[in-house]
């Protein structure tokens, strides 16, 4: 279930199947968590829509197009995206976890990057 705040907390079970580790980040669209699937026994990440953006039939046509789109690219820089569910009042998305170095928390952490650094970050956040 839900908190009270509209976010999952870690150990919460989404669907029955999706242990919730912890937010990984939140933006416009909604927020985004690693989790375990349970059944699978693997580290998924777990996009849940807002709720607003989730009740606009517009919006969810729109996210099943680019999820059968998603489907026919297959390559090493684009993550995979298993399916777009529904559970517990909230739609969400279950994509591939990729372990890894936050490109943005690098970027406030270094704060200027120097030509030959910013093309190493680049190149190693493009694989």
């Amino acid at each position: 279930m839900v908190s009270s705040q509209g976010t999952l907390e870690p150990g919460m079970l989404l669907a029955q199947r999706y242990e919730i580790v912890q937010m990984l980040g939140q933006g416009g669209m909604g927020a985004v968590y690693k989790a375990t699937d349970v059944e699978l026994n693997r580290t998924v990440a777990v996009k849940v829509i807002r709720p607003d953006l989730a009740r606009d039939k517009a919006i969810v046509d729109r996210f099943k197009q680019e999820l059968l789109l998603a489907h026919q690219v297959t390559h090493r820089n684009v993550i995979r995206i298993y399916d777009l569910s529904e559970a517990d009042g909230m739609k969400f998305i279950t994509m591939e976890y990729v372990e890894g170095e936050n490109l943005l928390t690098l970027i406030h952490e270094k704060k200027k990057f120097s030509p030959s650094e910013a093309v190493e970050t680049a190149e190693h956040h493009a694989r």
